[in-house]
């Protein structure tokens, strides 16, 4: 598990990056579109990654409650339809306000 959890430094620095520069302390230097998108581009998200690190939390919390309380788990990949469809809702939701956002200018 600390090998794989080494594995995923990169993507958990990105997602790391994102949120404390974007959300968490909505920085100033990324108040305009171009730096959002330079932060975005030097730091990517991947919907693989995220999918990936969620499995891994869930593995790793099973582990450990096995290991603590001798409770056995049979880990079951999870299916992330519903979580894909909502996306994909966003996304054209996104694409939808930036369409109008052109059209009144």
């Amino acid at each position: 598990m600390e090998e794989e959890l080494d594995s995923l430094e990169k993507p958990i620095s990105h997602l790391k990056k994102n949120s404390k520069q974007r959300f968490a302390h909505l920085d100033k230097r990324i108040s305009n579109e171009e730096s959002r998108e330079n932060l975005i581009q030097s730091n990517p998200i991947y919907l693989s990654d995220v999918l990936y690190l969620f499995d891994f939390a869930f593995k790793s919390l099973s582990t450990i409650r096995g290991t603590l309380f001798n409770i056995s788990f049979n880990f079951q990949e999870p299916s992330y339809i519903y979580e894909l469809e909502k996306i994909a809702e966003l996304i054209e939701k996104e694409k939808s306000i930036k369409k109008d956002q052109k059209e009144v200018i």
